[in-house]
C-alpha cells in the first residue's frame, strides 16, 4: 500500500499467539520494521488499527491523512466495499462495517485498499454506510 510512494504499510499475520507485524517506510529507500498492534504508534507516526479479523490491521497514515487497508476493504471495480466472501462465516458484513466506522473520526482524504486503485473520504463513508 503506498501513498505516492512515500509512506508504505504491509499487514503480517504470524503463528497463532504471535504479534502482528508491519513494515513501514517513513521515506524513499528508508525501510523500517516495527512490531505493531491495534493502537500502537509505529514508525514515521503510522497508528494500527484492528478490524474483526485477526491478520488483518488498517493503518492510519496521518502526514497524507490516508487509511491503508489490508483485506477488510477492497475495490472489484465498482468502488469501495466490505468482501462478504473474504470473512470467516460468523462475521457479517454488518459487523465489520461497525467496527470500522469509528475510523470516520479521523480526517481521511485518502483511502488505499490493497485490492483496487486509492479513493476519497466519500468512497469509505458509501461503504461503510
Amino acid at each position: 500500500m503506498r501513498a505516492d510512494g512515500e509512506v508504505a504499510g504491509r499487514p503480517w499475520a504470524g503463528p497463532v499467539g504471535a504479534a502482528r507485524r508491519v513494515w513501514a517506510a517513513t521515506g524513499p529507500g528508508e525501510q523500517i520494521r516495527g512490531a505493531g498492534r491495534p493502537g500502537d504508534e509505529l514508525p514515521g507516526g503510522i497508528v494500527a488499527h484492528a478490524t474483526l479479523e485477526p491478520a488483518d490491521l488498517v493503518l492510519w497514515i496521518p502526514s497524507v491523512r490516508a487509511l491503508a487497508f489490508g483485506d477488510s476493504l477492497i475495490d472489484r471495480g465498482d468502488g469501495l466495499e466490505i468482501p462478504a466472501t473474504w470473512a470467516p462465516a460468523n462475521v457479517t458484513v454488518e459487523a465489520r462495517a461497525a467496527r470500522l466506522r469509528p475510523l470516520l473520526e479521523l480526517p481521511v482524504t485518502l483511502v488505499l485498499p490493497t485490492h483496487g486503485p486509492p479513493t476519497d473520504r466519500a468512497g469509505l463513508e458509501r461503504a461503510l454506510a
